[in-house]
């Protein structure tokens, strides 16, 4: 995958998003409205507000993917990269979306809990998402898809990151 270039308003130069690289006429609106999430091989970006597009960067097509959603906010793609994970804010909501079909596998509701970062162990197997309005992060084991746990996160979490890194017991 060839390496493009574009100048961000700060003069620093950045890899170019998968919607500039598509050159479509719709790259501009779908960039301008959401975050883009490129895919880890690079063929894909996906795009969310207040639904999710996906643009294929060969061709320039855009698909829209789970529609009905209120605000999807991140997007994690899966080690393999065949299953996307799409919070939903507003939605209230974690929806996992095949990737090659762009159909929709299941969901998970968190009623009340805002659904915000989410993140993923190395190996897949465990997916983290935080509850901006319950204060924890829910632990979900990726291959069936339910919570398995959960963890005090403190006041509104955002983002999260996994590391294997312990603290030592004080």
């Amino acid at each position: 995958m060839p390496a493009y270039i574009r100048e961000s308003p700060a003069s620093v130069t950045q890899p170019a998003s998968s919607a500039e690289r598509a050159g479509n006429k719709y790259a501009n609106t779908v960039a301008a409205a959401a975050e883009e999430h490129e895919c880890p091989d690079g063929y894909e970006g996906w795009f969310g507000s207040p639904k999710v597009s996906v643009i294929d960067v060969a061709s320039g097509t855009v698909t829209t993917v789970a529609e009905g959603t209120k605000w999807p906010y991140r997007v994690l793609f899966s080690p393999d990269v065949k299953t996307v994970a799409l919070p939903d804010l507003g939605g209230e909501e974690l929806r996992f979306i095949d990737r090659a079909s762009k159909r929709e596998l299941s969901r998970i509701a968190f009623t009340g809990g805002g659904p915000q970062g989410i993140t993923r162990t190395p190996d897949g197997r465990y997916i983290f998402q935080s509850l901006s309005k319950q204060a924890r992060v829910a632990i979900i084991d990726a291959n069936t898809r339910t919570v398995v746990g959960y963890l005090a996160a403190g006041e509104t979490p955002d983002g999260v990151a996994y590391t294997t890194r312990t603290q030592p017991a004080r």
